[in-house]
């Protein structure tokens, strides 16, 4: 799973007990993909529960 930080929207990997992850797609998906990644920054910031990022308004 090193892609992982290169899924475009709508693409996930999932998996259940006891079986490998797998690589889906769902284009009806309703997850939020700001324009450009977060930095190490505003990932700290949002799990320390800080204000969202402006990218958010995208």
């Amino acid at each position: 799973m090193d892609e992982i930080s290169r899924l475009g929207a709508g693409q996930f990997y999932a998996a259940s007990e006891g079986t490998p992850f797998v690589k889906l797609r769902a284009p009806m998906c309703l997850s939020h993909h700001p324009r450009a990644a977060l930095t190490t920054e505003e990932v700290i910031e949002r799990a320390n529960g800080s204000r969202p990022h402006k990218n958010d308004e995208d």
